[in-house]
């Protein structure tokens, strides 16, 4: 189917604050980089990440050229349908276009008689640049010294970087009360910079504090409209409460003490870094739920930069945030979000040929291409850090064995060595390679490297057996940049409950829920026979309507619209009052509920937007991403599943079909994320399209 020797700053400067992959000591035709082992260093010129990847699709291409067994099935037409536009707010729909092409469209393909996949995508926005620019030249220097950081600190001395750091926090102190996203964002990625391994909390606040700051605003407006309308009915209803005697809370008392404390969480804090207030937050985060931060960083305030910081954060272990160059790794993340852009260029040239078999020859390159991006953001970028991002194993023998292994390092001249930071290591032993482990061994005990190697090694093998079954939940937090990449399908994390949340507020404010809303579905689970669908709602996708209208009909219980457009007080009503909101269209239905609409209620559906580009956020210059799905978040809707870009209508309908017959089949406390990443594998094109379904919010299961 479809669609890391510099000079080394003494006092604690910034390259020996952030546990880095490039801390180590070590000659630039090393293998023993903590970045991503590089296995073959047969030249000194370094190929770029995307002539890498080229080169590795090619590959790949003649090995499985016809072998593929549906080049001649039918094709599927683009899903043309223009939403409302929305300003600034509105949903970034891709590959369900605008009534002006469907007309275009069936003329010229009016001839192959429907033989072309649809692409559910919204037109009336189309998606932006999403290239990054031109790749950057020079970058082919030593690997291992700390490039990014050091060009902009090399004749910079200690006391000038005190001076420094004094300023950025005089200027974040100036502007925390109602910070402006660029400079805040900015200001937190510079000073985590500074902070580093030093105080791991305040490095973990900062970089927790540059994510979806305009969203943040968006919230507490959002939160403050609804509390004074709240309060303006509270007159006549406290006067009843008085003359009818009534003691107990009423439920609008109830729902205002909700809606502030949801004020206080999502406030910006006026005392600044309340670092003892953040440790209070992050005991709120669940015991089996591990939280990971992705986010770019660059001393130049218009760079996207190619280093990774990668902070975890659980309930009972100190954070630990790593810090990730990917400039000199085989692919480094620029080249990724570039072949990520044009992976989806191609994919809409593609969808307008008209010959089948150019059309699925396209598709299925593309698929492959996108197969090969996957692993690589695993294999190249993260490389031996993989494990960071595993849920903790609960057997106390990781624990013990971190403590052993620290006494050892100390022995070999690790000074400092952080037994948060060997517990992570060791949380991921099945996934490290012997090369992982000698990576890692010289790059953070750099005095007596090779025994170090010995010692880690051990540790490695005696847990790898416990380690693989670990269970628990990631939450995947990403900035503007890299939200549109699909790392749940990395090959470590496709089978295990992953979601996504914008920032730890939204996280926070979700744990507030399950207090103050005892009927969430959260707490009680998803009454599946609470449904209410949209199914093409446009009248254009009679294929999807005629693959799901009698299975839609004959559950019990399921309620909805087929085949017409729904009224907004539907929509509002379905996303309110029922368990689960199913929408099987173009795009998300914006102009049936617009995002200022939707964002105001107080959302209770567990919602499955099967659209194009329904997860998608539109990132513009240095505005961060917006996107329909944020509405949808910021309404209150426990969980929302959408595509990361376009899919087409028969790949993404097997994927709602395998997915919701699967779940609702398991019965009570099924956990839908199982079926998740189990129903990947029911689509064609398993990464072109089964890749693009992802899941904000909170895990959820069938009552």
């Amino acid at each position: 189917s479809s669609c890391r020797k510099t000079r080394k700053p003494k006092n604690g400067a910034i390259a020996d604050k952030v546990k880095t992959a490039e801390n180590t000591q070590m000659s630039s035709t090393s293998d023993d980089s903590l970045n991503v082992p590089r296995k073959h260093q047969k030249s000194t010129k370094k190929a770029s990440g995307s002539d890498f990847l080229k080169e590795k699709a090619e590959k790949t291409k003649k090995r499985t050229r016809g072998k593929a067994n549906f080049i001649n099935e039918e094709v599927e037409f683009p899903r043309t349908i223009e939403e409302e536009r929305e300003d600034l707010e509105m949903s970034f729909e891709v590959l369900r276009g605008s009534d002006e092409e469907t007309v275009s469209g069936s003329k010229t393909r009016a001839r192959v008689d429907g033989e072309c996949e649809v692409l559910r995508r919204d037109s009336g926005l189309e998606q932006g640049n999403w290239a990054l620019g031109p790749e950057k030249k020079g970058s082919d220097s030593n690997a291992l010294n700390m490039q990014l950081f050091s060009s902009a600190l090399e004749s910079v001395s200690v006391s000038h970087l005190d001076s420094i750091y004094s300023q950025l926090q005089e200027a974040f102190l100036c502007i925390k009360h109602y910070p402006p996203s660029t400079i805040y964002v900015q200001l937190c990625k510079l000073m985590a910079l500074y902070s580093g391994s030093r105080d791991p909390f305040t490095t973990a606040f900062l970089v927790s504090e540059s994510l979806s700051v305009t969203v943040r605003h968006q919230m507490i407006n959002n939160v403050n409209r609804k509390l004074r309308k709240l309060k303006k009915g509270s007159v006549s209803s406290a006067a009843e409460q008085l003359k009818g005697l009534v003691l107990e809370e009423s439920i609008g008392s109830i729902k205002e003490q909700h809606l502030s404390q949801l004020e206080d969480i999502f406030q910006f804090n006026t005392s600044g870094q309340d670092i003892d207030h953040f440790r209070e937050q992050l005991q709120q985060i669940s015991g089996d739920t591990v939280v990971c931060i992705l986010t770019l960083v660059d001393p130049q305030p218009d760079a996207i930069g190619d280093t990774l910081l990668l902070t975890r954060l659980e309930q009972t272990c100190s954070p630990v945030t790593i810090c990730i160059p990917t400039t000199q790794a085989k692919l480094s993340l620029s080249s990724a979000l570039r072949e990520f852009d044009a992976i989806q260029k191609e994919q809409r040239e593609t969808s307008n040929l008209t010959d089948r078999r150019e059309w699925w020859e396209g598709r299925t390159d593309l698929d492959r291409r996108m197969k090969l991006l996957i692993e690589s953001l695993e294999d190249h970028v993260l490389g031996c850090w993989k494990g960071v991002l595993l849920p903790s194993s609960q057997d106390p023998a990781v624990a013990e064995e971190a403590c052993n292994l620290q006494k050892q390092l100390g022995e070999c001249g690790w000074e400092n060595c952080e037994l948060a930071l060997l517990k992570v290591i060791l949380n991921g032993s099945h996934q490290l390679t012997p090369q992982h482990v000698k990576s890692i061994a010289h790059g953070l005990c750099q005095s007596q490297p090779d025994r170090a190697q010995v010692f880690l090694q051990a540790a490695v093998d005696k847990l790898r057996h416990l380690t693989v079954h670990s269970s628990g939940h990631l939450i995947l937090m990403l900035d503007k940049h890299l939200q549109k990449l699909p790392w749940e399908n990395m090959p470590c994390l496709v089978s295990r409950p992953v979601t996504r949340m914008l920032c730890l507020q939204f996280l926070l404010s979700s744990v507030l829920a399950r207090k103050c809303q005892p009927q969430s579905v959260l707490i009680r689970g998803v009454n599946a026979s609470n449904t209410f669908y949209v199914l093409n709602p446009h009248a254009n996708l009679p294929g999807t309507e005629e693959r799901l209208r009698d299975w839609f009909q004959s559950e019990p219980g399921w309620k909805g619209v087929i085949g017409k457009a729904p009224a907004p007080h539907q929509v509002q009503s379905a996303l309110s009052e029922y368990d689960m909101y199913i929408y099987a269209g173009h795009g998300a239905g914006v102009q049936f509920l617009d995002g200022q609409s939707l964002m105001r209620l107080d959302g209770n559906a567990v919602s499955l937007l099967f659209g194009c580009s329904t997860a998608a956020l539109v990132v513009r210059g240095n505005l961060e991403g917006a996107g329909i799905i944020l509405k949808y978040i910021m309404a209150g809707c426990p969980l929302v599943l959408g595509n990361l870009w376009d899919v087409t209508d028969r790949d993404i309908d097997r994927y709602t079909v395998a997915l919701l017959q699967s779940w609702i089949k398991a019965g009570s406390g099924a956990p839908v994320l199982r079926y998740v990443a189990q129903s990947r594998q029911a689509t064609k094109l398993r990464h072109l399209i089964g890749a693009a379904p992802v899941v904000y919010g909170l895990p959820v299961s069938l009552c």
